[in-house]
């Protein structure tokens, strides 16, 4: 089957889990952990855990609910544009089994920040979710255009999302710093005062990471969203001639670019990595890094759903190791009467 219709396929198998008695409970019994350690306040948001699912997963804000019973902390809805697309010609998406990797040329179809937003309306997120939107231009505007776009999109979809990621992964980062600009305005007349982050494209270059996160620090975005995935497929084999790559084969990259952008911002500015991770012992070095959330997405596709209970139970052990003081019972000290 190809990637694109089992990726539908096990989203109708979430639906159908709606309607089976007691079947959400068993689900979370099963997947979910928790643990006072693994809690995290970043960008004035607590996660119940730094490990969540990247966007390209719940494209239309309609199964964040389904996903978070498998345990992250939360889910990044998306890339949502402004007026509904298609996306690209099929075939756009393949699987790579040998590399554990994918590569997608999908063209962020989606049905509009619209169709989101009415979808989160009847589906309110659950307590422990934290649910972010991602959004980013349509692909027929023109660069000089993006401005609009985003501004328009980030304006409706503000009130329904907990945080507002900027995917710059088609707009040209030239015209980052109008579109910052224009949504931090929006944002000051608003009542919330929620988080906005910017995700930095694929192959970005050392120059404009700098120009980036110097545009952060000036207008005040709460952070970065830092992928791995790359458009060069010289080494895949594949057969589609354009696409983005993702999955293990990027985890390197992923690490260098992340320790790259936690150095050069001196620590001042949180970020999100997302790009590569498969193992628990992956997750657990792009945290020691400089990550203050990790999100995971092509490994969920190979490793299975249970790969988010692995990596928080991984995150638990290492601290309780790194930390045994923490998880000291104290003795109850009982007084003579």
């Amino acid at each position: 089957m190809n990637p694109e219709s089992a990726h539908r396929l096990s989203f109708k198998g979430l639906e159908i889990l709606r309607h089976i008695p007691g079947a959400i409970p068993l689900v979370r019994m099963t997947y979910c952990y928790s643990h006072p350690s693994l809690r995290r306040d970043v960008f004035g948001v607590t996660f119940k855990n730094p490990v969540g699912i990247s966007a390209g997963v719940d494209c239309d804000a309609l199964f964040y609910n389904d996903l978070g019973n498998f345990g992250p902390g939360f889910v990044e809805v998306g890339t949502l544009t402004i007026a509904p697309q298609k996306g690209n010609e099929k075939p756009r998406w393949l699987r790579l089994k040998g590399k554990k990797a994918f590569v997608n040329n999908y063209g962020h179809a989606n049905q509009g920040v619209r169709k989101a937003i009415s979808n989160i309306q009847g589906n309110h997120p659950r307590e422990d979710l934290v649910v972010i939107a991602n959004i980013g231009k349509n692909n027929d505007t023109p660069a000089e255009r993006a401005v609009e776009d985003i501004d328009r999109a980030y304006t409706l979809i503000y009130d329904f999302s907990d945080i507002v990621v900027v995917n710059m992964l088609d707009t040209d980062m030239k015209y980052l710093a109008a579109i910052i600009d224009r949504i931090t305005t929006v944002r000051r007349y608003n009542d919330n005062n929620n988080p906005i982050l910017i995700k930095l494209p694929p192959d970005i270059s050392r120059e404009q990471i700098d120009i980036a996160i110097h545009t952060a620090l000036s207008y005040g975005i709460d952070g970065l969203v830092v992928s791995g995935s790359t458009y060069n497929l010289d080494d895949t084999g594949c057969s589609m001639e354009h696409g983005e790559l993702t999955g293990a084969p990027v985890f390197e990259h992923s690490l260098e670019t992340l320790k790259y952008v936690y150095e050069k911002s001196q620590r001042l500015i949180p970020i999100i990595v997302s790009g590569g991770i498969s193992t628990p012992e992956q997750a657990q070095m792009m945290l020691d890094s400089g990550a203050s959330l990790i999100e995971v997405h092509t490994a969920l596709a190979y490793e299975g759903p249970s790969l988010i209970k692995k990596i928080l139970k991984h995150l638990v052990a290492v601290d309780r190791k790194r930390h045994p003081e923490k998880y000291t019972k104290k003795k109850r000290i009982r007084k003579e009467k």
